[in-house]
């Protein structure tokens, strides 16, 4: 009898540790932000510096803890957001015409972007 419950309290640990382990896996997200921008010649071929700033406290992008603190995640951005944010805000800029080049505090005309906060859904 006490062979029967020791096995039974063996296995309920082992499934355990098994479902707790598959919560603690790691995920990759990636960050690919889209600007919906048609071709246009608005731009007429004029040059932009575009500067992307991150005002951002910390690189936490989403936390999230289920209750009993038993599932919980962090996602957190390894590279740059500037650079992705840049990139994409200078295609846009193209795309409506606009010649995009490097930042400088010389330039006659410049655009600065800001990233304040950043939301995600699950």
């Amino acid at each position: 009898m006490k062979l029967i419950s020791s096995k039974k309290i063996t296995i309920a640990v082992l499934a355990f540790f098994v479902i707790l382990s598959g919560c603690s896996k790691s995920h990759r997200v990636q960050i690919n932000p889209s600007i919906p921008i048609h071709n246009s010649d608005i731009g007429g071929g004029l040059t932009v510096a575009v500067k992307v700033v991150d005002t951002r406290s910390s690189n936490v992008i989403s936390k999230w803890q289920g209750g009993f603190k038993v599932r919980k995640f962090t996602v957190i951005s390894q590279g740059d957001l500037k650079d992705i944010f840049t990139t994409r805000i200078r295609q846009g800029l193209s795309m409506l015409g606009f010649s995009p080049k490097n930042f400088n505090i010389k330039s006659e005309r410049s655009l600065q972007i800001e990233i304040l906060n950043i939301k995600s859904r699950y």
